[in-house]
């Protein structure tokens, strides 16, 4: 058995996006029982996934939130690839009743010197993928994705001149995009998440710091802080 440790960034959040297409096949699965019966721990077979080997990405949801990976375990039979998750009592009381998604394969950790690096394009900021996928190991964690994600910007509002920071965010791993004005600030997210945020959070990982020229409706990426991997 393995410890299931990789962590998805993007999970297939396709309407009204710009994303670069996967250059290979993805395999897909999930499992919902919201408004079920709650479970305390869940096996999901390789045999109904589809999944053929370990190295696949599992993200749980409650009440259409990502679910910090501190509340649940994930194990990997390295064997059978089938998951085993147990839900931790002080989270879930009554048990897990949500989304359950699979995605993969993500075989290796990739070098490419582009991996994650999120860039401004005019008015919006991409987080790109490279190749087939990016995958990268981190402080006992790995990042994997197939799609890139986006955040736009929304155009002659002059509050919203404002520093912006990208960055996974802690315990729930999820791509983030923080402006100290928040939502309002955005027009649009594509694999990520906006959040109300005047810097970097304690154990978070950091990406890039931009700055929102919201009058001339455009970002300018101010540093890339993304770690040595």
């Amino acid at each position: 058995m393995t410890r299931f440790l990789m962590r998805l960034f993007a999970f297939a959040l396709l309407a009204g996006s710009a994303l670069a297409p996967s250059l290979r096949a993805v395999t897909t699965y999930q499992v919902d029982n919201t408004g079920g019966t709650c479970v305390s721990s869940r096996t999901i077979r390789a045999s109904d996934s589809a999944m053929t080997s370990a190295q696949y990405a599992v993200t749980v949801y409650a009440n259409s939130a990502r679910v910090p990976v501190s509340q649940y375990s994930a194990t990997i039979d390295t064997s059978t690839h089938d998951l085993s998750l147990s839900f931790f009592s002080t989270y879930f009381p009554s048990g897990h009743c949500g989304l359950i998604k699979l995605r993969g394969m993500y075989a290796s950790d990739t070098s490419s010197s582009s991996d994650f690096e999120a860039t401004a394009q005019g008015d919006y900021i991409v987080v790109s993928h490279q190749g087939n996928y990016s995958r990268r190991s981190y402080s006992g964690h790995t990042f994997a994705s197939d799609v890139d994600s986006t955040a736009g910007i929304v155009h002659g509002w002059s509050s919203c001149a404002a520093p912006i920071y990208v960055y996974f965010a802690p315990d729930t791993f999820q791509l983030t995009f923080a402006h100290a004005y928040g939502s309002a600030c955005f027009s649009y997210v594509t694999n990520g998440a906006i959040v109300t945020g005047s810097g970097y959070p304690a154990g978070s990982v950091p990406i890039a710091t931009f700055y929102e020229y919201a009058y001339y409706n455009y970002v300018l990426r101010l540093s890339d802080d993304r770690p040595a991997w």
